[in-house]
């Protein structure tokens, strides 16, 4: 959110002569956007709003352009997304909006981020105006088309609620909707198509255990409906052997990344995913006691070719690397396409990766699992007694954007302080869960 204002408010400085229409209700804005806009000094207006009945749209910039308007809006992704489809059906609407109430739209453009773009230039080479007039004109007359229908069916009776792939992380789902007072709802079929979910949603199904005989499931989606239906969980016959694999000195390996939409550090595009810190555990033999290695960069520089080296170090020449998907194996060949002086040594440690998702996802599975193998949802069944809930930073996303905070210099020096402390608990936490797994699966197998 914060990223979505300031690449706003860095669009709106390419407009010195811009002016901000007050805000306040929707109908005292569009009322103050009407007296601007025919003001014949107003070129450029900001946040202007135009209201026609129901309908409600608020342009990013609107641009005097003869005797009409461009009409520009600004967004986050990047020139080249494959999501510009979506883009332009919201610009389609503005455009919609605006022509109903009266506006002479000349010109409609998409304001999107530059690949090409780096730390330190000028920030008119930070975007990219896409003129999107024909394609826009194109979805006016679908869009003009359902304008009566769109409007009657959000106003008054709530509609009907159906069965969609978004109902998964609505906060409604459970708590007054749908799926309220359902215990496992299908949801908890990993990975289910949207096609098989579309099929249940005509039948009205939700519930997990009215799933129809027949019905048409993955090997897992079956563990997890067998595993629900009796109450118990299962261990796979051939779980051992998939430990038999691991050698020792035993390491697990936990990265955090940050990523945003202005770079952080010279020489890397938009977007660009930089490792920020990694903890590891190490077991040299069964017997012995863990060690703890871990490094956290400084926000204010680009550490990753310092990181790539300690990580090279601290996860020593031999032994099996445990991490928990493939993400670790993704970021560290990324550390050795951008430094070719450690790419052999790094491509080495991917060889030594043991995925422990992987081994869970076919050889273990606990109806408190709830349908998913996240190591957040595996934890707390498999080792109640590690938990995230107390941490100041317990989750990814918490993560990535406390350090993104810091790298912006929006930090004072004690909160900076705090901030480090926070990252390495939560990274710690990570890593050390991977351990308490493994010996939790290691006791079910008759492993030790």
């Amino acid at each position: 959110m914060e990223q979505g204002k300031e690449i706003g408010r860095l669009a709106r400085s390419l407009f010195p002569d811009g002016r901000f229409i007050p805000g306040g209700t929707n109908e005292a804005a569009a009322k103050a956007t009407q007296a601007a806009i025919s003001d014949p000094k107003l070129i450029v207006a900001f946040e202007a709003t135009f209201v026609v009945g129901n309908y409600v749209a608020k342009p990013d910039i609107l641009l005097r352009d003869g005797n009409g308007w461009r009409v520009i809006e600004v967004k986050s992704s990047l020139a080249d997304t494959d999501q510009l489809s979506e883009l332009i059906d919201d610009l389609t609407y503005t455009v919609m909006v605006l022509k109903r109430a009266g506006l002479k739209v000349i010109a409609a453009e998409l304001m999107l981020i530059c690949r090409d773009y780096r730390k330190g230039q000028a920030t008119s080479n930070l975007f990219q105006r896409l003129n999107q007039t024909d394609a826009v004109n194109q979805r006016l007359t679908e869009f003009d088309a359902l304008w009566d229908a769109i409007d009657k069916s959000t106003i008054g009776m709530q509609p009907t609620p159906k069965l969609v792939s978004a109902c998964r992380s609505c906060p409604h789902f459970e708590a007054d909707c749908l799926g309220k007072g359902i215990e496992h709802s299908v949801f908890c079929l990993p990975r289910l198509h949207k096609n098989r979910l579309a099929a249940l949603a005509v039948d009205g199904i939700v519930s997990l255990i009215d799933l129809p005989e027949g019905f048409p499931l993955t090997d897992i989606q079956k563990r997890v409906v067998d595993c629900i239906g009796c109450g118990k969980s299962w261990v796979s016959p051939s779980l051992r052997r998939a430990f038999d694999q691991l050698k020792y000195p035993i390491c697990y390996l936990d990265f955090e990344s940050v990523i945003t939409a202005l770079p952080l550090y010279d020489n890397l595009p938009p977007y660009a995913q930089v490792t920020t810190q990694y903890s590891l555990y190490r077991r040299v033999q069964p017997d012995t006691d863990l060690e703890h290695a871990e490094y956290l960069a400084d926000p204010k520089r680009d550490c990753e070719g310092e990181l790539a080296q300690r990580l090279i170090e601290d996860c020593g020449e031999s032994g099996s690397i445990v991490v928990y998907s493939s993400f670790e194996k993704t970021r560290i060949n990324a550390l050795a396409a951008r430094f070719p002086e450690l790419s052999a040594k790094l491509v080495k440690l991917t060889k030594r990766l043991f995925d422990l998702l992987r081994i869970i996802q076919n050889g273990y599975y606990h109806p408190g699992f709830g349908g998913s193998f996240s190591i957040k949802d595996v934890l707390p069944v498999m080792v109640p007694e590690l938990r995230y809930d107390g941490l100041a930073i317990g989750d990814g996303d918490t993560a990535i954007a406390r350090f993104a905070w810091a790298a912006m210099g929006k930090m004072s020096a004690t909160e900076m302080e705090q901030m480090r402390k926070d990252l390495l608990v939560y990274c710690g936490q990570d890593t050390l869960a991977m351990v308490r797994v493994h010996e939790a699966l290691m006791k079910m197998c008759g492993g030790g």
